[in-house]
């Protein structure tokens, strides 16, 4: 027994291994084996077939070894070849604006973070550089011209509570200084920024509900509802498709610490909703609507009242709306963006004229009462072109109607929400007053047309170059502006004003931005018209 195991043992072991020759396979294999056991003889076969397939299969995985050696070798070459490559300064891919954004979605990536109670807390923010000059606002030979600047220190806390709670709280640091002829000042003050707890809950891979309660940033794109810092609670629904948000506020107390909540924003509480659905993809549609609810108490005639409590209206207005935008392709001619705005404002408002009676009292003299009925739109559209440089070509038109009748108790001129900034971006990578960066008018009684020229520069950085009309609705001497004159209320020609805006954002954490702009007066300035006012203005923001 002993011998045939032995015997089995060494017949297992492959005999091209020992280099046999080829008559061991042949068709008389059996006569090497004819005194051996049949039994045995079967398990030798068995087994030798065996070893075959273990061979072959050896075989393979050295094969498969040195291909991964020689796939490895490649790829190390590759890496190689790509480190030695210069590294492009591209910009990151942009994305979907969320319906609530936090002030963490501007900030670089490598924020400092540390672990509190098991927590992550991300401490960042931004130091920001504004310098600015203004010329001839007044459209005269008077020396009015003007020179600012203002530094601010922005420093963000943002705590992760938990996975679906975050909270954050904002301050600034600012420092303002302002050069007329005739005086200087300068000012420090600290503000407060946003300081909210955010509770968000996942309803699937796509969609979420959320609470946010405190001081926080409501804004949307084009910044022509609102744009503001309010303290309130906002409910929002977020989906790839369907977003809304629902927001009460009401003010606190005053922005800076030198700077006390005034009058006219005392006791006003406001209700904003949008919805924003995008219907096909790249095309979207968004509802808006917004209650403004002035709760102050108003002062009977001849009452005599502390000279900073001046109120000139309380005012109970509903502002409702609909915008349409999107992007689309268009053979042989490029891209295009396209925005449609329409609003409707109604509302009751009351109407104090004051006088003063020294430096520290004012009297109540009358008290009217008027409705409030206006409407306006603003339609624009960007092609972004094959041509050479591929410049872009904006034109918008915006008009807020006017009232043709001001001796009645019905003003038919649309007036803006009061917190709103009509800031926005054409095709560029910086955002700019889009009605104008030097007379920054309210779309109230006024027709505003724009073109525009812009170019890409870099890898993201970019030149716009504007040009506005402004004309009146109805020849009045009412408008809502920087500029320190007023029209004669005779002609309805505003003027004309030129920008240019430059932007540069080739770094991580720094953004550039020149602008400059001249406004030429026109017929509704009478002896005025021709006269030009100009701006010049800088900032520079570092994030980090």
């Amino acid at each position: 027994m002993t011998v045939n195991l032995i015997f089995t043992a060494i017949c297992c072991i492959p005999i091209t291994t020992f280099g046999a020759p080829d008559y061991f396979f042949s068709d008389d294999q059996n006569t090497l084996f004819e005194n051996t056991d049949p039994v045995i003889i079967r398990q030798v076969e068995a087994m030798q077939q065996l070893a075959d397939t273990s061979l072959i299969t050896s075989n393979k995985v050295n094969k498969i070894k040195t291909e991964e050696a020689g796939i490895a070798t490649h790829a190390k070459k590759a890496e190689t070849i790509v480190a030695q490559k210069p590294e492009k300064n591209i910009p990151p891919r942009k994305t979907r604006k969320k319906i609530v954004s936090n002030l963490d979605d501007k900030r670089p990536d490598d924020q400092f973070t540390a672990q509190i109670f098991g927590r992550k807390l991300t401490v960042g923010g931004e130091y920001e550089l504004r310098a600015a000059q203004r010329r001839n606002y007044a459209l005269s030979e008077i020396d009015n011209d003007r020179e600012s600047y203002r530094q601010k220190l922005e420093l963000e806390f943002k705590y992760d509570i938990s996975k679906k709670v975050k909270a954050l709280v904002e301050t600034k640091l600012t420092s303002t200084a302002d050069h007329r002829a005739d005086r200087r000042s300068h000012m420090e003050s600290l503000e407060r920024g946003e300081s909210w707890i955010d509770f968000n809950q996942p309803l699937n891979n796509e969609a979420s509900i959320g609470l946010r309660i405190g001081r926080q940033n409501f804004a949307e794109k084009r910044e022509w509802w609102w744009d503001e810092d309010l303290d309130g609670i906002r409910i929002y629904y977020t989906s790839p498709k369907l977003s809304y948000e629902l927001g009460f506020t009401e003010e606190l107390g005053g922005r800076a610490s030198n700077q006390p909540l005034s009058e006219d924003k005392n006791d006003i509480k406001r209700i904003l909703g949008r919805v924003e659905w995008e219907y096909i993809k790249g095309h979207k549609l968004e509802l808006f609507a917004l209650n403004h609810n002035d709760q102050s108490s108003t002062p009977a005639i001849e009452n005599v009242l502390p000279a900073d409590k001046e109120d000139v209206s309380d005012a109970q207005i509903n502002w409702y709306g609909i915008r349409a935008s999107g992007k689309d392709k268009i053979k042989d001619l490029g891209k295009i963006r396209y925005w449609a705005d329409f609003a409707v404002v109604r509302g009751q408002e009351t109407l104090l004229d004051f006088d003063d009676i020294n430096n520290e009292q004012i009297e109540v003299m009358e008290i009217t009462e008027q409705s409030i009925r206006g409407t306006a739109f603003d339609v624009g559209l960007t092609l972004k072109s094959k041509l050479a440089g591929r410049p872009s070509f904006t034109l918008g038109l915006a008009q807020g109607s006017g009232d043709r009748n001001p001796d009645d108790n019905l003003d038919r001129a649309f007036r803006q929400t009061g917190i709103n900034d009509n800031n926005g971006k054409f095709n560029g990578v910086d955002s700019f007053r889009y009605y104008g960066e030097l007379l920054r008018p309210e779309l109230s009684n006024l027709r505003i047309s724009t073109a525009s020229m812009g170019y890409p520069l870099l890898y993201s950085s970019s030149i716009e170059i504007l040009y506005h009309r402004y004309d009146q609705l109805v020849a009045s001497k009412r408008l809502s502006s920087r500029l320190r004159i007023r029209p004669n209320g005779q002609q309805t020609h505003i003027g004309d004003a030129i920008d240019i805006v430059v932007g540069l954002e080739e770094w991580k954490k720094i953004e550039l931005e020149f602008v400059g702009s001249m406004f030429r007066a026109g017929s509704a300035f009478a002896d005025q018209e021709g006269k030009r006012s100009y701006f010049i203005g800088a900032k520079a923001n570092y994030n980090f």
